[in-house]
C-alpha cells in the first residue's frame, strides 16, 4: 500500500501553494547535481594526475631530498615551505580545470538542459563553487598528509592558517579558467589553460627563487600572491634569494595581498564582460 503526503499553503505559515514542494525538488537537485558534478570529476583520472599525482611527484623529488634539521624559517623548514608551493600548485590547476570543464558542459548545451529543471541560475553557480572548492581542497590536503609524513616541520597554528590561506588563494582561479572557456570554447583551452599554470607557477616564485629583474616581474603575476600569502604562516615574509648574501629577503606582507585582491577583481571582471559578450551574440 503506497501512502502520499499532500501539503497545501494552510501547512505552512506564509507558503503559498506548490512552495514546500517546489522547494523540497530544488534542493533535492541541488544536492544531487553536486553529487554528480563531484562524481564525474573523480572520474577523470587525467585531472586527477595533473593535480594530485604530478605535485606529489614532483614534491617527492624536490622535497624529500631537503635538510629536515632545524628550522630554515620562523615558524618551520624547509621542506614545509616546498610543500605549500606544491600544494599551491596542484590546487590551482585543480581550480582551473574543473571551472572550465563546468563551462566548456554549458557551451555545448548542458546549460539548456540544465534550464529544463527546476534550478534556479544561483543554485547552479552554487553547485559550480561547491566544485571548485572541493577540486581544490584535494590536491592540497593530500599534500599536507605527504608533507607530515616526509618531514615537513611547522607550528599547529601556521598548519592550519596556511592550509586555510591556500584553499582561498586558489578559488580566484576557477574564474581563470572559467575565462578561457569562453574565450576559446574547444577542449583544447582546458589544456592550454592548464598547460598556462606551469608557466605561470615558475614566474610566481614556486618552483626556485627568483633574482633580479625576473624577481621585480614576478611580483605582478597572479600565483606570487597566492604562493607568498600562503607560506606567511610559515616564513614571517622571509623568501629565498640568490641576490642577497645570507640568501634570503623579507617581502612585506601588504604585497601578496594587493597581488591577490587585484587579480581577483581582474579576473572576476573579465569573466563577466566575457559573459555578457557572449549573451550578447545570442
Amino acid at each position: 500500500m503506497t501512502y502520499t503526503a499532500t501539503e497545501t499553503s494552510s501547512d505552512i505559515p506564509g507558503a503559498t501553494a506548490g512552495t514546500s514542494a517546489t522547494k523540497l525538488t530544488e534542493s533535492h537537485g541541488l544536492s544531487t547535481y553536486i553529487a554528480i558534478q563531484i562524481k564525474r570529476y573523480l572520474s577523470d583520472w587525467s585531472n586527477l594526475f595533473f593535480s594530485i599525482g604530478l605535485p606529489i611527484l614532483f614534491f617527492l623529488v624536490f622535497g624529500a631530498s631537503l635538510d629536515r634539521g632545524g628550522d630554515a624559517f620562523p615558524h618551520g623548514n624547509v621542506t614545509a615551505y616546498v610543500m605549500i608551493g606544491m600544494a599551491i600548485y596542484g590546487g590551482v590547476t585543480a581550480a582551473v580545470a574543473s571551472a572550465g570543464q563546468t563551462i566548456m558542459e554549458q557551451t555545448t548545451g548542458w546549460g539548456r538542459q540544465l534550464a529544463l529543471t527546476p534550478m534556479s541560475t544561483s543554485r547552479i553557480v552554487l553547485s559550480q563553487a561547491i566544485l571548485v572548492l572541493f577540486a581544490a581542497v584535494l590536491p592540497i590536503a593530500a599534500m599536507y598528509l605527504l608533507g607530515l609524513v616526509i618531514g615537513a616541520e611547522m607550528e599547529p597554528r601556521a598548519w592550519i592558517v596556511s592550509f586555510i590561506l591556500c584553499v582561498v588563494t586558489c578559488l580566484p582561479f576557477g574564474f581563470y579558467g572559467y575565462a578561457w572557456a569562453l574565450l576559446l570554447p574547444k577542449p583544447s583551452a582546458l589544456s592550454i589553460a592548464s598547460g598556462s599554470i606551469v608557466v605561470l607557477s615558475y614566474l610566481g616564485n614556486l618552483f626556485i627563487p627568483m633574482q633580479g629583474t625576473l624577481l621585480a616581474i614576478s611580483r605582478f603575476t597572479p600565483l606570487f600572491g597566492s604562493v607568498t600569502l600562503s607560506r606567511y604562516p610559515l616564513t614571517a615574509g622571509l623568501t629565498p634569494s640568490t641576490d642577497t648574501g645570507a640568501g634570503l629577503y623579507t617581502e612585506p606582507l601588504w604585497v601578496p595581498i594587493v597581488n591577490v585582491a587585484v587579480w581577483s577583481i581582474l579576473l572576476i571582471g573579465f569573466c563577466i564582460y566575457l559573459n555578457k559578450r557572449e549573451k550578447s551574440r545570442l
